[in-house]
């Protein structure tokens, strides 16, 4: 993963030069960038990079590691109660 560098006042450089200088020499061919909807980064990877650009996951990711954590905290800890049990005996 390269991310190009940022400073007061945004990218290094118009075109991305710090990821293009992070993938030189590389065999490494850009097609989509994934970013939080930040319009430089947006412009960036569909002008500069000239790829498609997509939202991040981690709002969606979010949501379903909510659904999914009570139930399995739930399993873990009914697992948990027979090796604590075993191990006071012994």
């Amino acid at each position: 993963m390269a991310q190009a560098g940022c400073g007061e006042r945004g990218p290094r450089s118009p075109g991305g030069s710090g990821l293009q200088a992070a993938l030189l020499g590389l065999n490494v061919t850009v097609i989509q960038g994934t970013g939080d909807g930040a319009p430089a980064l947006c412009r960036h990877v569909e002008v500069d990079l000239a790829v498609t650009h997509s939202a991040d996951l981690f709002d969606g990711q979010q949501e379903v590691s909510k659904a999914t954590s009570l139930p399995l905290a739930r399993q873990v800890r009914q697992a948990a109660a027979p090796v604590v049990a075993a191990q006071a005996g012994v």
